[in-house]
């Protein structure tokens, strides 16, 4: 019965150390399997030596450490303990007891509080010494600590890589990140221990399961609905960091790191899998990225696999996906509450009745620290509410458990984080995410194998212009491909027809309602965009917001009927054009305008040079 009871906590401390293992280290070493299970419970086995059995006998133990905040606290400290030995700053941060030192007997402290409370409530078993409780968790402590430094040790490549990028990619960021979880463990520390409750964990089984089966598909544009996994290739992240911080450390991991580590061929999962370290440094993140550039279905990714997420019980969670915009009901001025909002998204959804979806059942994961809640498209919230409902937003969740996961998704250009939270920006494509993407597709029957590499060395000339850049550009072309057998060679179609779509046809379909399309349609021609890029020239060249309305006004006013509503509808465009196409954008210069890159301005003037030819020759043949 003994080795049975002391078999039982040796197997849960053994997770600990494994999964400790998986998310700190196994990051770094992913390739080569250093955290053989067998190997940590034999460790464990020798270290406990039957020690704490009699602590077992009623089962409260292992219940009580298998408690979410119960084992984020321990994992929590135990990540301090190895930073410090790691940095070798610990005993430096000791000397100076400012507030980045965290004492061990206070979580331990913490920790055989809650369990002592725990014997003591339980009338029908004896209560066992509080001395042997304390021990065990420095035990637990001190042996987790040694054997993942050993292992580190192991290679000392390993070890380098982890103080550099673990930490940060800067030495004189250790002692942030050092900070960064004593805040987390502090947090975690003033909260009240939470017991389980089974009926909410069904209701969340149920919940779960519909939610990924409603997002396991995404369309791809021209083609059809497929399963996410079956073409989706996720995006290398780059971390927007500090402008004298070298360009290539501050990638979520760059391939010449990656392929120092891989000694053999890897398939496309382990190769993209940035996604998977979005919560590797904080609990709140944001994604940014430009038009196109899939972060809508990155959320998707998350959504369908987030077990596979390197965070803690990463299982456990109770991931809620809705839309920033929703905060705003029937158009009111002011946003519904945090909860609310929560649990509209949730039953919209999956159409699960608010009876089951309970605002206790969200507060409840929400402060067990179990909520992964991903937050998409801050940029599609109006203007006038959008930078107060952001900080609303993010003020809420820093004061809730700091072991939830909030990601938010916004369009890079005119985004603003909130202080102390990182932001990662999607990368543009690259060759080799241009190349897997189109196996995907062949895979799926929807592009000949034997056109593969001819549309590969044409689709390459524009990643190098830098036209490729996103996976709806990629769609449009390979699409624009399949129907003509090339690329055009004047380039000027290809241009037009992906302009075409990106300023109108995409944007017309998500923002119909609020930006008034039947005002703004008169402009969206290309007549406009030539109008424009006369303003801009030479070389894309700032042009003032009132220049502009003058211009606009004085081309469209035969479309409206007074000057005043001409005035209204040229506002309307503008504002669209800023907030969504990405085309012509506000600059850095207060109320003035340009394209958002040259090849749009070149693109105009391309289109307003033929017209000039056609009009030169119809006046010759007269």
């Amino acid at each position: 019965m003994e080795m049975l009871l002391s078999g039982i906590l040796c197997n849960v401390v053994s997770n600990i150390i494994y999964d400790i293992g998986k998310c700190v280290v196994g990051k770094f070493q992913y390739r080569k399997e250093q955290f053989d299970k067998q190997d940590i419970e034999k460790y464990v086995g020798e270290k406990l030596n039957n020690k704490y059995e009699h602590l077992c006998e009623s089962g409260l133990l292992v219940e009580y450490l298998n408690l979410p905040l119960v084992k984020d606290t321990i994992n929590n400290y135990i990540i301090y303990k190895i930073t410090g030995h790691l940095g070798s700053n610990l005993a430096n941060v000791q000397k100076k007891k400012n507030k980045m030192y965290l004492i061990e007997e206070d979580v331990v402290v913490f920790l055989t509080t809650g369990l002592m409370k725990r014997y003591e409530n339980n009338k029908t078993i004896t209560i066992p010494n509080k001395s042997d409780v304390f021990r065990l968790f420095m035990d637990i402590f001190e042996m987790s600590s040694t054997y993942l430094c050993d292992k580190l040790g192991q290679d000392q490549k390993a070890v380098a890589f982890f103080v550099n990028t673990k930490i940060d990619f800067v030495s004189n960021m250790l002692m942030s990140k050092i900070q960064e979880v004593i805040s987390t463990l502090e947090k975690s520390m003033t909260k009240d221990v939470i017991d389980r409750n089974d009926d909410f964990e069904e209701v969340k089984e149920h919940y779960i399961k519909l939610l990924k089966e409603n997002h396991n598909t995404a369309h791809i544009y021209l083609l059809d609905r497929f399963e996410i996994n079956s073409f989706y290739v996720p995006p290398f992240l780059k971390l927007r960091c500090n402008e004298n911080l070298i360009n290539k450390l501050n990638f979520i991991r760059t391939r010449e790191r990656y392929n120092a580590f891989q000694s053999r061929d890897v398939n496309n999962e382990q190769f993209f899998d940035d996604w998977r370290y979005i919560f590797e440094r904080n609990n709140i993140a944001y994604i940014t990225g430009g038009a196109g550039y899939g972060k809508s279905l990155f959320m998707n990714k998350v959504i369908t696999d987030f077990e596979n997420l390197n965070i803690f019980d990463s299982r456990e969670y109770l991931v809620i996906y809705g839309e920033l915009k929703s905060f705003y009901v029937n158009n009111s001025e002011d946003p519904i509450s945090v909860i609310e909002f929560l649990q509209n998204s949730m039953t919209k959804e999956t159409l699960i009745e608010k009876e089951k979806i309970t605002k206790e059942f969200v507060q409840y994961y929400l402060n067990m620290g179990r909520c992964i809640i991903l937050l998409d498209a801050l940029d599609e919230v109006e203007k006038s509410k959008r930078k107060s409902l952001h900080k609303k937003v993010v003020t809420y969740f820093k004061g809730e458990n700091p072991n939830n996961k909030i990601c938010i998704t916004s369009r890079s250009r005119g985004f603003f984080p909130e202080k102390e939270i990182e932001v990662y920006d999607i990368a543009p494509l690259d060759k080799t995410q241009i190349e897997t993407y189109v196996n995907n597709i062949i895979k799926l029957g929807k592009f000949d194998n034997k056109d593969k590499e001819a549309f590969l060395e044409q689709s390459n000339t524009l990643v190098e212009k830098g036209f490729l850049c996103s996976f709806l550009v990629l769609s449009l072309l390979i699409n624009i491909y399949k129907a003509e057998r090339e690329l055009p060679e004047n380039k000027l179609e290809l241009y037009q027809k992906c302009f075409e779509y990106i300023a109108n046809k995409r944007e017309k379909e998500k923002t119909q309602e609020k930006s008034r399309w039947k005002v703004i349609a008169p402009l969206m021609k290309d007549n406009t965009f030539m109008v424009l890029s006369n303003l801009c020239l030479p070389n894309n060249a700032e042009a003032d917001k009132e220049t502009i309305k003058d211009t606009l006004m004085n081309e469209y006013k035969t479309k409206y009927s007074s000057e005043v509503e001409t005035e209204e509808a040229v506002d309307e465009f503008l504002a669209f054009c800023a907030d969504r196409t990405e085309l012509f954008v506000p600059s850095a210069g207060e109320d003035k305008f340009k394209f958002f890159i040259d090849l749009f301005l070149n693109i105009s003037i391309h289109s307003m040079y033929l017209l000039e030819q056609v009009l030169l020759k119809k006046f010759m043949h007269v």
